[in-house]
């Protein structure tokens, strides 16, 4: 409901909550055991023990030790491509789930005055469709692997993130490599972005 009475409802909810009902959320929903820490730093950086203070924070959490600089479970692989970029891999089978992340000098701060913006309006296009795939398409194939991808634009990066299960690694793959190397960047799609 919307309006006064959906307010109304709104803050009957928030005004029920109290302090034993979180604790009570927390301890249903909220399962040590599956608490973990990851931490990516650089090489000579100090760390405090994260695991340590989780377990003295949290009741019940078990400590899973890896070897320091080794975060992960397998071993880290640093490929350095043929253009110069390098390729960083983190293997780690403790969820099914493909993370990519690709990082690249961009951004707003790198373009003159007269093209400011641009580095944002290319990003929101690229989620708008590409091939022959529309927006609505891109967006249907990503909700039917629970899939999720996204472009982002910092001062001086440019930034290209997506994730979701193992078994779709290549439709996600390809679904990038469509975008990046086929985007649409529709008219009307650039009309609503400006």
């Amino acid at each position: 409901l919307g309006g006064a009475a959906g307010e109304e409802n709104l803050r009957n909810r928030l005004e029920s909550v109290h302090p034993a009902l979180l604790d009570q959320s927390i301890r249903d929903w909220f399962d040590p055991q599956r608490a973990r820490v990851r931490v990516l730093a650089p090489d000579a950086a100090v760390l405090p023990d994260f695991a340590e203070i989780l377990q003295a924070n949290w009741s019940g959490t078990k400590r899973h030790d890896t070897a320091a600089g080794n975060y992960m479970e397998g071993e880290k692989e640093t490929v350095s491509l043929e253009n110069g970029c390098t390729l960083i891999l983190l293997p780690d089978t403790h969820a099914p789930y493909v993370s990519l992340n690709m990082t690249s000098s961009g951004g707003n701060s790198l373009l003159d005055t007269k093209k400011q913006g641009l580095a944002h309006l290319t990003a929101a296009l690229l989620r708008d469709g590409c091939g022959d795939m529309n927006k609505e398409a891109v967006e249907t194939y990503l909700a039917a692997r629970a899939s999720s991808m996204d472009f982002v634009t910092g001062k001086q990066i440019f930034l290209v993130k997506m994730e979701g299960p193992i078994q779709y690694t290549e439709d996600l793959l390809h679904l990038l490599d469509q975008t990046l190397a086929s985007p649409q960047f529709d008219a009307k799609e650039l009309d609503r972005e400006r």
